[in-house]
């Protein structure tokens, strides 16, 4: 038997999450706490960088590969020559939470 907030007591068959948890055995009761608002840090881990090269057609592929705890990733990317950018991608990739995700680039050299 549960009570309810106008004092009378309900028979419950199946088990309630709302702070206090019956079974359907009726000598078993457990209280937990209230729910506490709590915040997740953004996590984001680089797993690796693959690159192939085209000298032939001076064409270049990325192949980014990272973990996050975020759905939506924003992956950005710069080429550079010393301190000079060459180029500069970003991509927002669909991202598993748990599991690694990648993004594609491809960058091929100027002409003129």
């Amino acid at each position: 038997m549960r009570p309810i907030a106008s004092g009378r007591l309900h028979s419950c068959s199946s088990l309630v999450a709302t702070g206090n948890v019956w079974s359907s055995n009726s000598s078993s009761y457990a209280v937990f706490s209230t729910p506490a608002a709590f915040t997740i840090p953004i996590s984001l881990t680089l797993v690796g960088v693959k690159t192939k090269r085209y000298p032939s057609v001076h064409a270049l592929d990325l192949d980014v590969r990272w973990t996050a705890n975020v759905p939506q990733p924003l992956v950005r990317l710069r080429l550079l020559r010393g301190r000079k950018i060459l180029w500069k991608a970003s991509t927002t990739a669909d991202n598993r939470i748990g599991a690694p995700g990648s993004a594609r680039f491809s960058w091929k050299r100027p002409t003129g």
